[in-house]
């Protein structure tokens, strides 16, 4: 389905009956991904599989959005379906958007991130390439198209996968990668499930332990065989968990 939201051709799936539960994937990945996830629990639950601006049938941008317009998209498209206090799950880049949207007061009764991008801290090795990058390409940008071989050619050996592969929504991940959690994450007040693979090469498992720190009335899941894609490769733990937390949050003190 199409629905226009802030302007932009936002595709989505529905999936189910029952209590709402809108799932934001993560970056270069699309909302269809999720589907096998969601049919073991279209039984229970209304599941709402977004393809956010630029990825998958979504309409991209006309320019870079960052975290708080992507969250505002999300925000207007469940004021537009009348959608009432959903549970969030958030992948990675969508765990990252799920969180600034619930920090910022949206209302919803849930909230599972899984390997959740926004809390990792740049090592110096990071930021000397990014400053290495940054001087290549002011000193080169003065030689015309042999200089721009030479910065393409930097750029190759010393970007991130993502960022080598995101032609056109290079400005959007510059922005998205920019943005921190660390100092609204208090703010999120609905229990909160943060899954994990212990395997995962993306996004290292120390993230996990702080968003634990920093968001109350959480707690973590290992999934000890799992990688960065646990929705793909280990969905029925991922299930398990989903519907662990469900039963269990209203113990949790808020």
């Amino acid at each position: 389905m199409i629905l226009e939201v802030n302007g932009i051709d936002l595709n989505f799936q529905v999936l189910g009956q029952g209590e709402p539960v809108i799932v934001l994937h993560g970056w270069a990945d699309k909302g269809s991904s999720w589907y096998n996830f969601a049919e073991k629990l279209q039984e229970e639950y209304q599941l709402f599989l977004i393809d956010l601006p630029g990825f998958g049938d979504s309409e991209q941008p006309k320019e870079a959005w960052g975290v708080k317009e992507y969250s505002d998209c999300i925000s207007s498209f469940i004021e537009l379906m009348e959608i009432k206090n959903p549970y969030f799950i958030g992948h990675s880049n969508g765990g990252k958007i799920a969180a600034s949207l619930i920090a910022s007061g949206e209302s919803v009764k849930g909230l599972m991130l899984v390997s959740a991008a926004g809390v990792d801290k740049q090592t110096f090795t990071v930021k000397l390439k990014i400053y290495f990058f940054k001087t290549i390409k002011f000193v080169f940008s003065k030689f015309g198209k042999w200089g721009e071989k030479v910065i393409s050619s930097f750029r190759s050996k010393l970007g991130s996968t993502d960022y080598k592969q995101s032609g056109t929504m290079r400005p959007t991940i510059v922005k998205l990668l920019s943005y921190k959690l660390f100092n609204i994450l208090h703010k999120i007040k609905v229990p909160t499930l943060i899954v994990w693979g212990q395997r995962d090469e993306q996004l290292n498992f120390s993230q996990a332990k702080i968003f634990r720190k920093l968001i109350p009335n959480s707690y973590i899941k290992l999934c000890w065989e799992g990688g960065h894609h646990l929705h793909m490769f280990n969905t029925d733990e991922l299930v398990k968990f989903f519907k662990e937390y469900v039963s269990l949050k209203e113990s949790f003190n808020e």
